[in-house]
Formats: structure tokens, sequence, C-alpha cells
């Protein structure tokens, strides 16, 4: 009710809001059915020009006394119980998130320390490996060396063998012609060439030998 004198309101006012639309229907149903004390709904918001919350903060002139609906106060005990269940809920997975990034850059450093330790490992064997290349090339050129050597030796021992048999061919021939002692040639005498005989003292043992191997000599003939 407002007065005709001073063109003041007075009486009661509670959740006071007024939009920049015209409000359908299905939005008033909406906003009566959620009750008294529920708040302007979220798609709404954006069209309220002037605020219940702005309002009770404006300056107050008479009699002004502030009235809390206990249907609305228990409302508001609840909401807020809801809102600190959900910061609770919110704190909770902000710790779990927490606990996650920990983990998580736990595993990123001790991810990190294994690829050091892979990427040392590597340099060592690429270093190593290009040692054994080095010294793969070495043997391959004292390989390549010693087969030359080979060669020349195989070379010098096929020379060698052929100087042999030419040594022992015409060894052959000298001992021939200088000591024909073949069956047919022999002599008596030809006996002292021998080695039991040759440059040795002539005793009475060599003696009777010496009987005995002609005497044998002499049945063959």
């Amino acid at each position: 009710v407002v007065s005709t004198q001073s063109g003041h309101y007075g009486r009661e006012m509670y959740g006071f809001n007024v939009f920049s639309k015209v409000l359908t229907a299905v939005e008033v149903a909406t906003m009566a059915a959620r009750g008294f004390c529920a708040d302007i709904p979220v798609e709404l918001q954006k069209h309220r020009v002037i605020k219940w919350e702005e309002i009770v903060k404006l300056i107050r002139c008479g009699t002004v006394e502030d009235f809390v609906d206990p249907n609305c106060a228990e409302a508001a005990v609840v909401k807020v119980g809801e809102l600190l269940s959900q910061l609770e809920d919110e704190e909770n997975r902000a710790m779990a998130t927490q606990r996650q990034l920990q983990t998580a850059v736990s595993e990123k450093n001790s991810l990190e320390i294994s690829y050091n330790q892979s990427h040392a490992e590597l340099l060592k064997v690429q270093g190593l490996f290009n040692s054994t290349q080095e010294d793969l090339k070495e043997v391959k050129i004292e390989l390549g060396a010693t087969r030359g050597k080979l060669t020349e030796t195989t070379t010098d021992l096929e020379d060698t063998q052929s100087e042999l048999e030419d040594t022992q061919f015409e060894l052959r021939n000298v001992t021939e012609s200088i000591c024909p002692l073949h069956k047919g040639n022999l002599t008596k005498w030809d006996i002292f060439y021998s080695p039991t005989y040759y440059n040795k003292t002539f005793t009475r043992h060599l003696y009777q030998r010496l009987r005995t191997t002609w005497d044998s000599v002499s049945s063959e003939i």
C-alpha cells in the first residue's frame, strides 16, 4: 500500500525483483512452484534489472524492520548446509586433484631420471660402438697385411719345397755316383765304407764280423 500523503510504501515486501522482459506463464509458474524462499532461476538472472539483494542495502526512511520468514530461514540453513557440503566436496576433489598432481610430478621426475640414465647409457653404447668400428677397421687392415704375408710365405714355401726336391734329386745322383753300392756293383772291399767299419778300430770282433759278412756275400754271388 502506498501512502497518498508521502508517496512512500507501507506494509511488507520480500523478494522484490524487476525483469527486463515479460516473463512467460511457464517461467512464473516455475518460480511459484519452487516456493516463496527459492532463488531466482539462473536462466532469468541476466534479465533482472532491479534486484532484491540490492534493495535491502539502500538507505531506509521511516520505521523499517527486517523480517525473515521462519520457513525461509530454515530453507537458508538447508541451503547453507548444501553449500557447505558442496564446498567440502569441492575441497575433497581439489585435494584429490592435488594428490594426482603430486603423483604426476613424481612420475614425471622419475621418467626424467630414467630418460637421463637411458640417454647416458645410449651415449656410452654409441661410444663403444664407434670404438669397436675403429678397432674393426684396424683388424681388417692387419688381416689384409697378414694375408699378404701368408701369400708371400706360401710362395716362399713352394719355392723352398721345389729347391728341396731339386737338392734331394742332386743328392741322390751324387750318392749314386760316389758310392755305387747297388747289388751287382759291390766288391768285398766296399764294405769298409759302411758305418760299421768306416773310421773304426779293426778289432778281433770286427774281423770275425767281416768274415761272416764276406761268407754271406759269397753265398749269394
